[in-house]
């Protein structure tokens, strides 16, 4: 089943990387940061946290969410701050 990414505001930035020898393609919301990793071998977008040397997929609900959800024009941790912090 492919993931489909939602425009919803998102401004995608879509990139090829390459991790530990595994070649991505590397997708990022320039407004909220969310990221997408997917294989090239794959058509599944993946949520994820990208770093200089590796990558964390993230859980199936948080890939779901953020497939689906509209862009809230800011980082993620601005928004958990403004309630939690």
């Amino acid at each position: 089943m492919e993931t489909r990414l939602s425009t919803n505001g998102h401004e995608w930035s879509e990139h090829e990387i390459q991790i530990a020898g595994q070649n991505y393609f590397y997708r990022h919301c320039r407004l909220c940061r969310h990221e997408f990793v997917r294989t090239t071998e794959k058509e599944r977008w993946r949520a994820a946290i990208v770093g200089l040397s590796r990558l964390t997929v993230l859980d199936e609900i948080t890939n779901v969410l953020w497939s689906l959800e509209e862009c809230p024009g800011i980082r993620t941790a601005r928004l958990i701050n403004a309630f939690f912090g």
